[in-house]
Formats: C-alpha cells, structure tokens, sequence
C-alpha cells in the first residue's frame, strides 16, 4: 500500500518538476523576447538554438541511455555511473562547442567561446543528473523537485540584475543558473545509498559505458541531429534564406507558447521509459495508458487552444503582429507529436533506434524541401510553421507505422 501510494506522488512530482523546468523555457523566452530588441532577441533565437542542437546530442549520447540501464545493468553504482557520465559530458561539450563556434561567429559575431561552452555544460550536466534522480526514484524526485526551484530562483533573479543585457551575459546566466542546481544534484545522487539494491557488477568503467551508450544511441544521434534540423535548425535555415528577424522571432515565441505540451512530452518519456524498459508486454501496456489518459489530454488540448491564443495576443501582438494562422500549425504539431509520444518511447525501451533515426532523417528532409520550395511566398512565418507541421507528421506517421510491428 505505502508502495503504491509513493508511486503516485513521485509520478504527481514528476509532473510538477517538468512543469517548473518548462516553466523556466516559457518564462526566459518571454521574458527576453520582452526586453530585448528584435535583432538582438533574434540572434538570441539562433544562439540557443545551436545550444540545443549540443544539448540533444548529450542528451542521445550520455542522458537518455541512462533511463535504461541504470535499471537494466547498473542498479546501485550511482555514485560510479554518473562520476563517469559527467566525464564524458566535460569532453564532448568541449570538443563540439569548439567545432560548432566556428558557425556561431559568423552569424552572432559578440558571442565568446567561453560563454557558449559555459551554457552548455550547465544545461547538459544538469539534465544528465535529473535522469539519475528519475532512474534511481526512492526520493530523489523529490530532490530534482527541488532543483528546479533553485534553478527557477536563479536564473529570473540574474536576469533582471543583470542589466543590460547581452549574448554573452545571457549565456553566462543561464550557465550560473543552470550549475547549482546541478550541483546540487550531483551531492544526492553521488551520496546516494539504498540497501535493497545490490550492484550488479562491483565496478564500471569508462569505457565500458562508452561502448554502451554508443550501440543504444548510434542511430538515435544521427537521427536527433535532423530532429534538431526541423524543430530549432530550421530558424538557422530560415536565417540562412534570409527570412526576417519578425518572422523567425515570432515562430519561435509562438513554439515557446506551446510549452504545457512539451512539459507532458518529457514527462512521459522520463516516467515511463525506464518502466517500459522492464516490462514482457509494452504494447499492452501502452494500450491501457491510451485508454486511461486520453480523456485527460483531449480536456487539456481543448483548454490550451483559447488560453494560448489570448496570451500571444494580449502579450506579442502589438510587437509581431498577428499570429492566428501561424499559431493554428504550431498546435497542430502537438497534437501529433503528443498523441504518438508512446509510441516511439516504446521503440526506445526495445532499443529500436534506427526506426527513429530514420524517421528524423525524413522528415529533417520534408522540412529543407517544404521551407525551400515555399520561400516565394510573402507570409515567411507562416511558411515556418507549415515546414515544422509537414516535417514533423511525416516523423510520426513513420513511428506509428513501425510501432504496429511490434504487435505482430
């Protein structure tokens, strides 16, 4: 019974500690795209955008394995695994933050090395830790809880004392922000002890961890680098093809709006991977969930669609004007992408990567051959949103169709 009842707070916390990391995702976008000027809030845009597309490949590589075999392989070498986990993120943070810089330079010319590398670690380092804290449970939830609070704390107090802003002070508060929390983190999961886990093996090592992740995520990093393509590479893209400074800002508040979605996205893969990862009857499993939650989900879309159109318009509009039509496809995107997650979070906990690398590689595709096709016309951010929304229904109409395999 005690069992049972710690299961449903810890899923409940879960939910709110998603909601209060996505609220520091809402909260910076609108509080940045408030303050700062159109061109700098644009080169803003691209800058995370380039810190994304690092983020997701530490993510592939070093975070999202960790939901699978800490359970499967590791169970109770938390203080070895993650010491190891964060060594790894040290070195591909560095090398990558070089190599991507050079791309950087060229089109945020004020950016420093030192700011970009700072950003990227904190956010990586901090997401590597809250997947120990979601693998290991027995209250570290808990724990991950409360770190987003003091990251929250952090970062809108940093923000409105250090003024004025630039790239590289932004960068550097989202980096302070971002490393004590994680640090935080790194004492409880490092310090972590449960008696009723008995490690499987008495020690691992680097390399061993290495050759692991890099067999589960071999296709998934090639096919989240063409998810990064469609979802943030496209405002590089759409820079590239010289849209607007309006056009790409105003996508990319509009994707910022649709922040409750991507709180319940996260949520389900952190929560229900591992579990997924374990269980002899996914697809069944996965059947009930549908069952159980889609009324939940149908209220909340209905809900949202009124309540984000009003806040754009109420907020955004007199800066970006209107936003209807753009607004109407960037929801579209997550109704599908919500309504599949499962799916593909399925796909993961069989280690069926290639399926969704190789969905990621067609629709990053639809996306470069939709934006380039449509560029002639005048609406440029509606031509954004359109590319998003065709790119993002091939990847999963793609995932469902190879998620029906596993039933056969």
């Amino acid at each position: 019974m005690i069992s049972v009842v710690i299961k449903k707070v810890e899923k409940n916390l879960s939910i709110v500690d998603q909601g209060l990391l996505s609220l520091l995702n809402f909260g910076s976008i609108f509080v940045l795209s408030s303050v700062l000027e159109k061109s700098l809030f644009s080169d803003f845009v691209i800058l995370y955008s380039y810190s994304v597309f690092l983020t997701l490949f530490t993510s592939i590589t070093i975070s999202s394995p960790i939901l699978i075999y800490y359970s499967k392989k590791w169970s109770g070498l938390a203080r070895s695994y993650s010491s190891i986990c964060l060594i790894l993120n040290i070195i591909i943070v560095v090398l990558l933050s070089t190599i991507i810089y050079f791309f950087i330079e060229k089109q945020v010319t004020a950016t420093k090395l030192y700011s970009f590398i700072f950003l990227s670690f904190g956010v990586s380092s901090y997401d590597i830790l809250r997947r120990f804290c979601y693998s290991i449970k027995n209250g570290l939830i808990f724990r991950s809880f409360l770190s987003t609070i003091i990251l929250n704390l952090f970062f809108f107090s940093l923000i409105f004392i250090c003024r004025p802003l630039n790239i590289n002070i932004i960068c550097n508060i989202y980096g302070v922000s971002f490393i004590i929390p994680a640090i935080y983190l790194f004492f409880n999961v490092y310090y972590y002890k449960s008696n009723s886990i008995k490690p499987k093996q008495k020690s691992i090592s680097i390399r061993l961890v290495s050759d692991i992740h890099f067999q589960y995520s071999k296709w998934l990093v090639i096919g989240g680098i063409s998810f990064w393509a469609y979802n943030q590479g496209i405002y590089l893209y759409a820079k590239f093809l010289n849209f607007s400074d309006l056009a790409i800002g105003k996508v990319r508040i509009l994707q910022n709006l649709m922040g409750v979605f991507t709180i319940l996205t996260i949520t389900l893969e952190n929560y229900f991977k591992p579990i997924f990862s374990t269980s002899n009857d996914v697809t069944e499993l996965v059947r009930k969930i549908y069952k159980k939650k889609f009324p939940i989900i149908l209220f909340l879309f209905i809900a949202a669609f009124p309540i984000g159109l009003f806040s754009y318009n109420y907020i955004y509009a007199s800066k970006y004007g209107s936003g209807l039509y753009v607004y109407i496809f960037m929801f579209a995107v997550q109704i599908i992408l919500v309504s599949t997650k499962l799916f593909s979070v399925a796909l993961k906990s069989r280690e069926i990567t290639k399926t969704i690398f190789v969905g990621h590689i067609l629709a990053s595709l639809v996306m470069l051959i939709s934006i380039t096709i449509l560029k002639s016309f005048n609406n440029q951010d509606l031509i954004i949103a359109m590319s998003n929304f065709f790119s993002t229904l091939i990847f999963c109409i793609y995932i469902f169709y190879n998620y029906k395999k596993l039933k056969r």
